[in-house]
């Protein structure tokens, strides 16, 4: 708490105008909680030799045909750029993330939209098809069908098979499901209330303590960027 106090106010208590933050303790007892929170950037898709070499064969008096027979010879094909701007996105660093942290195991992942639970899924499947490995990320939201929220139930009330939910508030409490190891949080929740229901999903086996993995989406900074992105309000609000 004192780190986060620190973070949120580093220089408290060196002026009379800037008041320490209060830490406020509720009496949790031997309760203790392990949390981690990361930040992330998009990383330029394309390099500056890839970007001049698409610009001079713009520049060339060349068929569709040959232009693109030219860009998948360079591996700059529009799937090549496409899977590129893919792999350079933030999501991708952060499902990279869960994937070497959560596999072979339960947990529970918040995306705060339901096109992020689809999208995460998606992405993190396909790493475990790559690694032919048999499904283990299972999406739940209130647009699913019943039979597909429910195939994700089932996988997580399964002891002997680990099963990583990707979910919105669906699955913050009201269904039965084993605890699972931890919570993963991408982007602040959308309040305190939220965040602690998802915490008590996580660490209630005897001898086991809450987890939470914090993964934040920021924007790459320029002269352009506003006041709002310069002060990093997601992190802040995370660390929060």
């Amino acid at each position: 708490m004192a780190l986060g106090a620190e973070f949120l106010r580093p220089s408290a208590g060196k002026s009379e105008k800037i008041p320490p933050v209060e830490i406020v303790d509720i009496g949790g007892g031997d309760v203790k909680m392990k949390i981690l929170v990361k930040g992330y950037l998009a990383k330029e898709p394309l390099s500056e030799d890839e970007k001049m070499i698409l610009e001079e064969l713009s520049r060339l008096n060349l068929t569709e045909a040959q232009l693109n027979k030219e860009k998948k010879r360079l591996g700059l094909s529009d799937d090549d750029v496409a899977d590129k701007k893919e792999k350079a996105s933030a999501e991708y660093g952060i499902a990279k993330d869960l994937f070497k942290r959560l596999l072979g195991s339960n947990h529970l992942i918040f995306p705060n939209t339901r096109q992020d639970v689809e999208n995460y899924t998606h992405l993190l499947n396909g790493f475990c098809d790559k690694k032919k490995l048999s499904q283990q990320f299972w999406p739940h939201h209130g647009s699913l069908s019943p039979k597909l929220r429910l195939e994700t139930e089932q996988a997580l009330k399964q002891k002997d098979q680990p099963a990583i939910g990707i979910c919105t508030s669906t699955l913050e409490l009201g269904i039965d499901i084993n605890s699972v190891k931890s919570i993963a949080q991408i982007n602040p929740p959308p309040s305190v209330a939220n965040l602690r229901q998802r915490m008590g999903r996580s660490g209630r086996g005897r001898g086991e303590h809450p987890i939470l993995r914090g993964y934040v989406l920021e924007k790459r900074l320029d002269e352009k960027s506003s006041l709002e992105d310069r002060l990093r309000l997601h992190s802040l609000q995370m660390a929060a």
